[in-house]
C-alpha cells in the first residue's frame, strides 16, 4: 500500500505547463500580440480554477475591448472560454484528463500547452457559460454520482453535511491531497470489495460510464479484462490475440496387468507436463495479447500509460479523480 500512496501523492502532484494567449479578436487599435499568460495548472483540478487569473492578467486589453464594447454587457468570468487548436475545452472535464484526450500520443510535443482565451462567441453548442458556485456544484454532484456508483445504495449522502461538502470542494479545487484524503477517509470506502467502481471511459471523442465490479468470481478484475468485457478491443482479430488451443492427442495406453502400473505412472507425468505446457502457453498468449493491444491502443491514466494487469480496485484507490472516478482514456494508434 506504500507504493500505492506514493503514487498517488506524485499523482497530486502532476501538472501541465500552460502558455494562453489572448484571442485576436479581442486586440484593439491595431496593437501587436500581447504577452501570453505562463502558468501552470495541476492535472486534477480544473481549468476553471484559473479563469480569473486569466481575467487578471489581461484586465488592461479587456479593459479596453468593453470601453469599445459599451453597449454590450459582458460578464467576463461567464463569457470566458479557452481553446486549444479551435476545440473549445469543456470546464468540467479535469485538465489533465482534457489534455490526455485532445493531444493523444502526441501529448509531449504539445509541451507547453497553449491554448486562447476568448471572451466573445461563446460556443453554446458546445459548452455552457458557469460561475464559481455552479462549478463547485456540478463538482460535488459528481462526487455524489460516484459514491452512490460505489457503493449501489444513497447510505453515504447521510455524510454529506455542509461542512463536509464545503471541505471536499476547497481541498479539491485547491488541490489540498492530505487534507482531501483525511475527508474522505470519513466515508470508509473499501475498494477492493465496493459493489463496483466509478469509472469514465473516453474513447474515439465519446465519454461513457462503465460499471466495472473490482472483483470477478472471486479474482481481481484486471484494467484489459474491464475493457474487454466491454468490446474496446474488438477490432483486433481474435486471431491475432489468442493462438487457438491445440489438444494434445488421446493416449494409447495398454490396459493389461503387466502395463497397468507403469501406464498410470506415465498417465500422471503427461498430465503434470500437460499442465505445466498449459500454464506457459497461457503465459505466452497474454504476453502476445497485451503486446496487439498496445500497438493499437494507447491506454492512458492521470497521463501514465498503467500496466494492463493492474487490478482496477487499485486504479480506483489510488488514480481517481477528486470527483471520485478514474478516468480511462483510449487513443486508437493507427487512426491518429
Amino acid at each position: 500500500m506504500q507504493q500505492g500512496e506514493e503514487i498517488q501523492k506524485l499523482i497530486w502532484e502532476g501538472s501541465i505547463p500552460l502558455i494562453i494567449n489572448l484571442g485576436e479578436e479581442m486586440l484593439t487599435n491595431n496593437k501587436k500580440k500581447i504577452q501570453p499568460f505562463y502558468t501552470m495548472s495541476s492535472r486534477m483540478s480544473y481549468l476553471f480554477t484559473i479563469s480569473q487569473d486569466i481575467i487578471n492578467y489581461f484586465e488592461d486589453a479587456l479593459k479596453e475591448f468593453i470601453e469599445k464594447n459599451s453597449d454590450k454587457a459582458i460578464d467576463l468570468e461567464k463569457n470566458l472560454w479557452l481553446d486549444f487548436n479551435k476545440i473549445p475545452l469543456k470546464w468540467y472535464q479535469p485538465t489533465g484528463v482534457l489534455y490526455d484526450t485532445i493531444t493523444g500520443e502526441m501529448g509531449k510535443k504539445f509541451l507547453p500547452w497553449e491554448l486562447t482565451a476568448h471572451f466573445t462567441s461563446f460556443p453554446d453548442n458546445i459548452l455552457f457559460k458557469i460561475s464559481q458556485a455552479e462549478m463547485e456544484q456540478l463538482f460535488f454532484h459528481s462526487f455524489k454520482e460516484s459514491c452512490f456508483l460505489l457503493c449501489g445504495s444513497t447510505a453515504y449522502i447521510d455524510k454529506f453535511n455542509p461542512l463536509f461538502q464545503s471541505e471536499l470542494i476547497k481541498n479539491a479545487f485547491l488541490i489540498n491531497q492530505k487534507e482531501y484524503i483525511s475527508s474522505l477517509s470519513q466515508l470508509g470506502f473499501d475498494y477492493k470489495n465496493e459493489k463496483s467502481l466509478a469509472t469514465r471511459l473516453i474513447y474515439q471523442g465519446k465519454l461513457r460510464q462503465l460499471p466495472i465490479s473490482p472483483q470477478n468470481d472471486g479474482e481481481e478484475t484486471l484494467l484489459y479484462q474491464a475493457l474487454e468485457k466491454y468490446g474496446i478491443f474488438k477490432k483486433i482479430d481474435n486471431q491475432q490475440l489468442l493462438k487457438s488451443d491445440s489438444k494434445p492427442e488421446a493416449l494409447s495406453i495398454e490396459t493389461d496387468e503387466s502395463s497397468q502400473f507403469e501406464n498410470q505412472n506415465e498417465i500422471q507425468n503427461e498430465n503434470e507436463n500437460q499442465s505445466e505446457n498449459q500454464e506457459k502457453n497461457d503465459e505466452i498468449n497474454l504476453i502476445e495479447k497485451f503486446e496487439n493491444i498496445q500497438q493499437n491502443f494507447q491506454i492512458v491514466i492521470q497521463g501514465i500509460m498503467p500496466p494492463l494487469d493492474t487490478p482496477c480496485w487499485w486504479l480506483a484507490e489510488y488514480c481517481k479523480h477528486p470527483d471520485g472516478f478514474i478516468y480511462i482514456i483510449v487513443n486508437d494508434r493507427k487512426n491518429r
